[in-house]
């Protein structure tokens, strides 16, 4: 299988993965025969998707380790992997049964974005692993179930039914989630769709030194404005976030990739190696080296 390169880390696309014919954006999938495909075995080591994938795992136990995370877990639980995460199957240790769920955000909103979509792909970018009762694992696999009904047997209407079940499957987790003494926030609140905006220019150009009028300019606000917007929504300053942001990928590119250090400083945009170091040793108390050696030991 061919595999598009983001750095020396691969990004699948979901059309290598999915099965032929499936209809573009979208796959469900039993857990087992997914993951155990001759296809995919080549993708257990550390890669990245353009696409959101979700595992409720009905029985069995996997490790995993995500964004330099190791994660060992039963079932039942659901995982849930955002475009972008690095992550590294420990095959040797995986024996799962449920569903797999694949799908792009464009195909959940298919220009309907609403408030409540909005929401809830939001935490899902945030959200890693969650725990299941037996009662909301029955509950999520009947949506699960009718989904990859209506893919196989593609009656009047089956894409749009489809698109409906997700969204319903997806507040159905939501729900779960969610701690009922926690209020949700606003959707309506101009400060966090600002502050969304802003996350989502940070992800295209993190590898850039951008000023925050740079950032404010392009989202048409005032420096100060953004500022107050960020801070209150976040806690956060501009330059943390994106700070952040690079030093993650940085994290990321130490940890999965063989890259050489001064070649992961020239791809995170630093002309000189020693102020790349800096910065690293700034943000994470050792330098890039001593991070690497840290973390190879713990693996």
């Amino acid at each position: 299988m061919d595999l598009a390169v983001e750095g020396s880390i691969p990004l699948l696309v979901l059309g290598d993965v999915a099965i032929e014919g499936t209809l573009e954006g979208f796959e469900v999938r039993p857990l087992a025969e997914a993951f155990n495909q001759p296809i995919n075995l080549g993708v257990h080591a550390a890669h990245r998707h353009d696409f959101f994938e979700i595992f409720v795992v009905e029985t069995g136990r996997a490790e995993i380790s995500v964004d330099m995370i190791p994660l060992a877990f039963a079932a039942p639980a659901a995982l849930f992997l955002a475009p972008g995460r690095v992550h590294a199957w420990n095959v040797a240790r995986c024996t799962m049964d449920g569903f797999l769920l694949r799908f792009h955000w464009d195909f959940l909103t298919q220009g309907e974005l609403d408030p409540e979509n909005s929401r809830v792909a939001t935490n899902l970018e945030r959200t890693l692993l969650m725990s299941m009762t037996p009662d909301a694992v029955e509950r999520t696999r009947q949506h699960l179930v009718t989904m990859a009904r209506e893919s196989q047997e593609r009656e009047g209407g089956w894409v749009r039914v489809i698109r409906r079940l997700l969204q319903i499957f997806l507040i159905e987790l939501e729900r779960l989630r969610v701690h009922p003494s926690k209020p949700p926030q606003v959707e309506s609140d101009p400060a966090l769709q600002l502050t969304r905006s802003f996350s989502r220019l940070v992800e295209e150009r993190y590898t850039k030194r951008l000023a925050v009028t740079d950032y404010a300019d392009e989202l048409g606000v005032s420096e100060s404005y953004l500022k107050r917007c960020l801070k209150r929504i976040t806690g956060k300053t501009a330059g943390q976030l994106h700070r952040e942001r690079l030093v993650l990928e940085a994290g990321r590119l130490l940890h999965y990739s063989p890259l050489m250090v001064s070649e992961i400083a020239d791809r995170l945009g630093f002309d000189d190696l020693s102020y790349f170091t800096r910065f690293f040793r700034q943000q994470m108390g050792i330098s890039p080296t001593e991070f690497r050696m840290t973390e190879k030991a713990s693996t």
